[in-house]
C-alpha cells in the first residue's frame, strides 16, 4: 500500500486500478477466510445487571471446563490453563478441576435456574445497576458521564414502555417476496417463480434508474457543456459566475446553477479533505452496528468492526481508502451493489408498492459519508448554509416536533394569523437525481473533484444484484452506461488512456 502511494503521481492511472485492485482481492480474500475463525456472540434474552453478568459468566467457565477436560482426555497431556484459573477466581469458582463431569453439567443447570429466576427482576436490576454508576459518576466529578448514563436510563425505560404496545399497534413485517403482482391494462397479473420476479423487478428497476435522463442538462447543450459527471471548463465557469447560459436553457436548472454560485463565492476557498486516518475509521466502526446487513461480496460490518480492534490493520484500511479518494480509482469489488425487494405492507405484493433497498460496499459507504455527509455537511454548518435544525438533533424525539406543531397551529389560530406547515418529502429523490447538476453542487461546496468523480462513475457503471425470497439473483442489473462512460472518461479526464499497457 505505501508503494501504490508512492507511485500514484507516476504511474497511468490504468496500471494504478490494476494494482489497487489486486491489492484489494487479496485483502477481500483474508477477510473472508477469517470468517471461519471467528465467531459472534449476542444474548439480550435478559437485562445486564452485575448480579445476572455473575451468573452468565459462571455458566460459561463450567462449559469451558468440560471442553478443557475433553481435550486434556484427547490429547493425553496437560494444557495451558492460566488464563481460565485467574477467570475462575474472579467468578468465585473454588478449585474448579476436582470437579467431574457429573457436577460439571449440574452446576450448569444451576446455573440456568439461578438466571430464569433473576429474569423477571432483571430490569429493576439494570435500573438499580445505572442508578449505583451515576452515583459514583459523581463522586468522581464525571459530569459527562452522568449525562451519558442517565441518557441510557432515559432511552431504555422508552424502548420498555413502547415495546409492548408497538407489538399490538404496529402493522406486521412484510419479507422478501415469493411472488408478485403487477397492474396491466387487462387485469393483474401474478408472477410467481424466481425468474418471473428477477425479470419484472430488474425490469422496473432499470427504468428507475434512467429517470434522471429527463433533466434538461442530462439533453441537448447542456449535456454537451457538462457531461456525465460535471468535471469540464463549463462546471467551473458555473461557480465562478462566468458561464454563459443558452437562451433556451430550463428555467428551474438556471435557479440551480445560479445558487451554486452563490454558495461557492460564499465559501471558504479552503477545499474539504478527501484524506482517511485510522482515526477516522476506528471511531466510526468501533460504534457501528455489527448486523447491519452490507455488499454483495460477503464483507460485511463485522469484518470492518473487528478491523477496527487494531491500529495497523485500521491505519491500512484508512490508507486504502485515501489513495482511492484523492485518486478518483475505485476499487472494481465496489462497482456491484446488492439491492433487497421488500414488501412495505404486509401481504401486499404489488411491485410499484414494494421498497428497494439498495446495499453498497461497507467500505464505499462509509467513505461517501465521512467526507459528504460529515465533513462537507459540516463546513457548511460553520458557514452558515444549512438552516439551523430544530429536531433533527441529538436527544430530541419526533413527539418533540409534534407537540411543537401542535402548540404552533393552536398560536397562528389564537391570532387569527395566515400560516401553513408545508411536506417536502420528495418521491423517487435518490433515483432521479441527475449527476451533473449533482456534481455542481458538490463542487459548490469545495468537495475535490477526484472525490466526486469516484463517487459518481461508481454509481453511473454499477451493477445491482436483486434479492427476493429465492435469494440473490445471479444475472445484474444496471451498469448500462459503463461503455459511455468508459469513453467519457477517455476524452476528458484520461481514466483508460489508449497508450497505456493492458
Amino acid at each position: 500500500m505505501q508503494l501504490l502511494h508512492e507511485n500514484a503521481d507516476t504511474v497511468s492511472p490504468r496500471q494504478m486500478s490494476i494494482a489497487m485492485n489486486k491489492w484489494d482481492r487479496e485483502n477481500a480474500e483474508h477477510k473472508l477466510s477469517s470468517e471461519e475463525h471467528c465467531n459472534q456472540f449476542k444474548n439480550d434474552y435478559i437485562e445486564f445487571s452485575p448480579q445476572t453478568n455473575l451468573w452468565i459468566k459462571r455458566r460459561d467457565l463450567y462449559k469451558q471446563l468440560r471442553s478443557i477436560n475433553a481435550r486434556r482426555l484427547q490429547l493425553g497431556k496437560e494444557v495451558n490453563v492460566t488464563h481460565f484459573a485467574r477467570s475462575c477466581a474472579v467468578a468465585d469458582i473454588q478449585d474448579p478441576f476436582s470437579l467431574t463431569d457429573k457436577e460439571i453439567g449440574n452446576r450448569i443447570e444451576a446455573c440456568r435456574a439461578r438466571l430464569r429466576e433473576l429474569q423477571p427482576v432483571a430490569p429493576m436490576l439494570r435500573i438499580e445497576h445505572l442508578r449505583d454508576c451515576i452515583h459514583r459518576a459523581k463522586e468522581r466529578g464525571d459530569m459527562k458521564a452522568v449525562v451519558r448514563i442517565r441518557q441510557i436510563l432515559r432511552n431504555e425505560k422508552l424502548r420498555r414502555r413502547w415495546r409492548d404496545v408497538h407489538k399490538l399497534t404496529k402493522p406486521r413485517r412484510g419479507g422478501a417476496p415469493t411472488s408478485i403482482k403487477i397492474k396491466h391494462t387487462t387485469g393483474d397479473v401474478q408472477y410467481d417463480t424466481r425468474e418471473e420476479i428477477e425479470e419484472q423487478a430488474g425490469r422496473l428497476l432499470t427504468d428507475r434508474f434512467q429517470l434522471a435522463r429527463d433533466a434538461p442538462i442530462c439533453n441537448g447543450t447542456l449535456f454537451d457543456d457538462f457531461g456525465y459527471l460535471g468535471d469540464t471548463a463549463c462546471t467551473r465557469a458555473i461557480l465562478e459566475g462566468t458561464y454563459e447560459y443558452p437562451p433556451e436553457m430550463d428555467d428551474h436548472t438556471r435557479l440551480l446553477c445560479e445558487e451554486a454560485h452563490r454558495i461557492f463565492s460564499v465559501k471558504s476557498t479552503e477545499e474539504i479533505s478527501n484524506y482517511v486516518d485510522s482515526d477516522d475509521f476506528q471511531y466510526f466502526w468501533l460504534h457501528a452496528d455489527e448486523f447491519i446487513q452490507s455488499s454483495h461480496s460477503h464483507i460485511h460490518f463485522g469484518h470492518y468492526k473487528a478491523i477496527a480492534h487494531d491500529w495497523y490493520l485500521s491505519a491500512l484500511e484508512a490508507s486504502k481508502l485515501s489513495l482511492a479518494a484523492t485518486t478518483g480509482i475505485p476499487m472494481e469489488r465496489w462497482g456491484s451493489a446488492l439491492t433487497v425487494l421488500l414488501e412495505k405492507e404486509f401481504g401486499n405484493i404489488y411491485l410499484e408498492k414494494m421498497r428497494a433497498i439498495c446495499l453498497l460496499e461497507a467500505d464505499f459507504n462509509w467513505l461517501n459519508k465521512l467526507i459528504f455527509a460529515k465533513r462537507m455537511m459540516d463546513q457548511a454548518y460553520d458557514n452558515g448554509l444549512v438552516p439551523v435544525e430544530q429536531f433533527a438533533r441529538r436527544g430530541v424525539q419526533a413527539s418533540h416536533g409534534v407537540l411543537c406543531k401542535v402548540l404552533f397551529c393552536d398560536m397562528m389560530r389564537a391570532l387569527h394569523e395566515m400560516a401553513g406547515i408545508p411536506s417536502v418529502d420528495l418521491g423517487n429523490c435518490y433515483d432521479a437525481v441527475a449527476h451533473p447538476i449533482a456534481s455542481i453542487a458538490l463542487q459548490a461546496f469545495q468537495v475535490p473533484l477526484t472525490t466526486i468523480v469516484l463517487s459518481l462513475s461508481v454509481l453511473q457503471t454499477m451493477t445491482f444484484f436483486l434479492r427476493t425470497g429465492y435469494g440473490v439473483s445471479t444475472c445484474g442489473y444496471g451498469g448500462i452506461l459503463a461503455m459511455t462512460q468508459l469513453s467519457a472518461w477517455d476524452k476528458e479526464m484520461e481514466w483508460l488512456p489508449r497508450d497505456s499497457p493492458q
